[in-house]
């Protein structure tokens, strides 16, 4: 029953209530405020809509009356027999007298079980506003679509080219189905929300939505599609990079780089786009997206399709660093471009390898042939850096078996394109070439070179890789000898001296020698062998072959059957070692280098303090016992004796002609000197001067040394740079290489 003490706005409610029911709108706007029927009564579908939030028409008891002011009042209701309650407010009209509705409170659940109260007219405006929306959408009025949008949203679908917007709204595709059966669900917070439509077969499609200036404005809109192809998971993400993609485009067929620079990311315009001629590589003009074209948006990134002459463009974008609110800005950047030919042997083509691959190759090619490293390590990729040229110097450079003349002209044939990958297919005035590069930090760079060796692999990069470190150890052996003011140590601080030079000698040594070879010499010595000294000669001759033994073993030949070497190499932890050296002086004569080293330290001594003893001592004094000669001398006279280490350390000669110290126990002392290696059968062994004394403390001066020693001054550190090197190792090699124009002296 309803109280007939609330006989005035009972009146009011049942009037509102009965049009509600029977969908009469211009009751419905008779019986509720301006406001009211402003927001919520707009349309002429607002009847229809306003049961999508299922107010409560049943008979209603009247429960409390509380007067805001004189023209005020909230009125609480109670629906039927239920607690259900509805609190609406009454505002008395101003030229009727009558009470009419202003506004209706009903609870709502928000996140699940949360209850929140919500005001009628904000959810019905929200509703009609997304109505709409559709409507204009439905008409495809672009001027009217922008108006429905945030400042952000229509600014960037403003710019767009007419074949830019109209192919967003074809991806929205038919909303006709949504405007006949329109079931919006909202989220609704303070000043945003998310409305989801059904479209029939087509899918759902999400408007976001936010209020400005007390309106609803779209300020998104997300599709589902039936594939992939078919969603658009952000339509201001999409217009946002579709925008960028207009401007590439258009600057790219006006040749315009300046334009391109801005929505080009800084790599791949430095790299790919500056240094080419754009005029060599055509692209879709800005107006060829079609309904074929495609688009698929993954998180920070959109990939972009457009068909054109019986090929398409791929273009690649990401979005920037942009700050919130500069929609005027690109938020998408072109970070790739490539061409790809579906019905042709010619696959993907690359923008940066169609732009570039020409120059890149004449520039490696000149650096090449005139050994010109600097140029060669900033042309390379990092496995060709890696590989190659991080670990040589000018030196090495000038003796490696390039065998290609430094005078001709490189006549560019063709060029096939492999994805990341392009092989460049010249000659060299009557030599085939073949130039492989490869995709590298954004920028195209020279993986390798392949071209018909005699006796060696066709690959530039393989034959290299396997003879460098005989090379390098050749050059670390050709600087082992130590300085002649150390070669026969008087006093504890020359043999520190002589200690530090072999030190570094041996650390750079087990860098390059394979497990076998440091476990058998270099192992527990700080003493170079004697035969070390000269071997280098044999390994700075012509490389005549390179054999394969092993997939990772291989196997150098240098110089011929009189003079040369053969060196073994084994891959180990990622990189050729040597393993074997085998020196040649004749049809009949071999020399196995590590077999003859290690024997000369067994028999020798392994350590400085078992050669020279008295040198060892404190301030190089003798501490023997009073029975020997030296014992009985004058502390004067002890300070002008004549010491004489042993024989096998003299360098009054040559070190090539040193005979060993050695007895005839000796199985190496055909090894004393070369001279010795090619007549071994005139060689006479020598005989020790020096007998070995225990000393209770033999090396003071090298057990207090330090850990980390200064190199030596005749050899270079293993940790330091050649000075045509710039880089230590792989960790060191640049992320982004500089463009060809910035490169010095091009």
């Amino acid at each position: 029953m309803v109280g007939c003490s609330h006989f005035v706005e009972t009146r009011a409610l049942k009037q509102f209530v009965a049009a509600l029911e029977e969908e009469d709108l211009d009751t419905l706007r008779a019986s509720t405020s301006e406001d009211f029927a402003e927001k919520a009564l707009r349309l002429d579908e607002s009847a229809e809509d306003l049961q999508l939030l299922k107010i409560p028409t049943k008979e209603f008891e009247v429960l409390e009356v509380k007067e805001e002011s004189e023209t005020s009042r909230l009125v609480n209701v109670r629906i039927g027999e239920s607690r259900k309650t509805v609190t609406y407010r009454l505002i008395k009209d101003d030229e009727s007298g009558k009470w009419v509705v202003d506004e209706l409170y009903m609870e709502r659940r928000h996140d699940g079980n949360l209850k929140v109260t919500k005001k009628v007219t904000e959810q019905m405006d929200l509703y009609l506003s997304c109505r709409e929306f559709l409507q204009t959408l439905n008409r495809k009025n672009r001027a009217q679509i922008e108006k429905q949008m945030t400042e952000e949203f229509a600014g960037v679908m403003h710019e767009l080219p007419d074949e830019y917007f109209n192919h967003l709204l074809e991806r929205i595709g038919d909303v006709g189905p949504s405007l006949k059966k329109f079931s919006p669900k909202a989220t609704l917070n303070d000043d945003t929300a998310v409305v989801r439509l059904l479209r029939g077969r087509a899918g759902q499609m999400d408007i976001g939505m936010k209020l400005v200036n007390n309106r609803w404005l779209v300020n998104d809109l997300a599709v589902e599609g039936s594939d992939e192809e078919g969603h658009i998971t952000s339509m201001v993400k999409a217009a946002d990079g579709l925008r960028s993609v207009a401007i590439f485009l258009k600057s790219y067929s006006a040749d315009d780089k300046q334009g391109i620079e801005k929505v080009t990311e800084a790599r791949f315009y430095k790299n790919s786009i500056m240094p080419g001629d754009l005029k060599d590589v055509t692209l879709p003009p800005a107006e060829a997206i079609t309904t074929k074209s495609k688009m698929v948006i993954r998180g920070d990134r959109i990939d972009i399709e457009i068909p054109f002459e019986n090929q398409f463009a791929s273009l690649t974008l990401k979005t920037t660093d942009r700050e919130l609110g500069k929609w005027q800005l690109p938020g998408y950047q072109v970070t790739d471009v490539a061409l790809v030919h579906p019905d042709s042997t010619e696959g993907v083509q690359k923008l940066s390898s169609l732009l570039t691959a020409k120059a890149r190759v004449d520039l490696f090619h000149q650096a090449l042939v005139k050994r010109d490293l600097r140029v060669l390590k900033y042309s390379s990729s990092h496995d060709l850096n890696n590989r190659v040229w991080k670990d040589i110097d000018s030196q090495i450079m000038s003796q490696l078996p390039i065998e290609l003349p430094e005078e001709g002209s490189l006549a560019i044939e063709d060029i096939v394109f492999k994805g990341d990958m392009t092989e460049v297919y010249a000659t060299y005035g009557s030599v085939p070439v073949t130039y492989v590069l490869r995709e590298n930090s954004g920028a195209l760079r020279i993986d390798d070179v392949k071209y018909p060796m005699s006796g060696k692999p066709n690959s530039m990069k393989e034959c290299l890789e396997v003879v460098i470190p005989a090379y390098r150890f050749a050059q670390v052996a050709a600087n082992a000898l130590p300085p002649e003011q150390y070669q026969a140590p008087t006093n504890p601080t020359e043999l520190a001296m002589l200690g530090q030079h072999y030190q570094s000698v041996i650390g750079q040594m087990r860098e390059l020698c394979s497990f076998d070879f440091n476990h058998g010499v270099w192992k527990e010595t700080d003493v170079v062998p004697d035969a070390i000294f000269a071997c280098s000669e044999h390994l700075t001759t012509e490389v005549a072959e390179i054999r394969t033994t092993s997939p990772d073993q291989r196997v150098i030949r240098f110089g011929d059957e009189f003079w040369g070497a053969e060196v073994k190499v084994v891959r180990e932890q990622g990189s050729y070692r040597v393993d074997e050296v085998k020196l040649v002086a004749g049809q009949n004569s071999s020399y196995d280098l590590k077999v003859a080293a290690r024997d000369q330290l067994n028999e020798q001594g392994r350590y400085l303090r078992s050669l020279y003893p008295l040198a060892a001592l404190p301030g190089g004094e003798a501490e023997l016992p009073a029975d020997t000669a030296l014992a009985q001398e004058s502390p004067a006279e002890l300070e002008n004796f004549d010491f004489q280490p042993a024989a096998a350390q003299q360098q009054a000669v040559p070190p090539i002609e040193r005979k060993t110290a050695f007895g005839e126990s000796n199985q190496i002392q055909q090894v004393g000197g070369w001279d010795d290696f090619q007549n071994m059968e005139e060689v006479k062994p020598a005989v020790a001067t020096q007998p070995k004394t225990a000393e209770p403390n033999p090396f003071k001066i090298m057990d207090q040394a330090p850990q980390s020693q200064s190199p030596s001054p005749v050899s270079p550190s293993p940790q330091s740079p050649s000075p045509e090197s710039e880089y230590e190792d792989a960790s060191d090699f640049l992320e982004e290489f500089p463009p060809l124009e910035a490169f010095p002296g091009q």
